[in-house]
């Protein structure tokens, strides 16, 4: 879903996709891309990480920096348990991408 809303509206400065691809509306067509971060488990299983992978190579010729990270032996949700250290790493690269896009360098 992030990966169809973010392109609509010119007010999100960056965006943080987790486990995400492009847009499976039919005919959908992004005409820009902020920066974006996106993460992907390479052990996902729900979301394969060719549809992640495919947001990058979408993205990157429609806007601004995208940074693409993986998370070897991770399957889909891994970020959402702060105990697990994919999930610090997944919260500390949020928190450096958002600092770098929305507050400046």
């Amino acid at each position: 879903m992030s990966a169809h809303a973010t392109p609509l509206d010119p007010n999100i400065d960056a965006a943080v996709i987790q486990y995400g691809g492009v847009s499976r509306v039919p005919g959908y067509q992004p005409k820009r891309y902020p920066p974006l971060l996106i993460m992907h488990g390479e052990a996902d299983t729900r979301q394969p990480m060719a549809l992640g992978q495919a947001l990058v190579d979408q993205a990157r010729p429609l806007g601004g920096p995208v940074e693409w990270v993986t998370f070897p032996g991770e399957n889909h949700g891994f970020a959402s348990d702060l105990s697990k250290p994919a999930a610090q790493q997944a919260f500390k690269h949020t928190i450096a991408f958002l600092d770098k896009y929305l507050k400046g360098e």
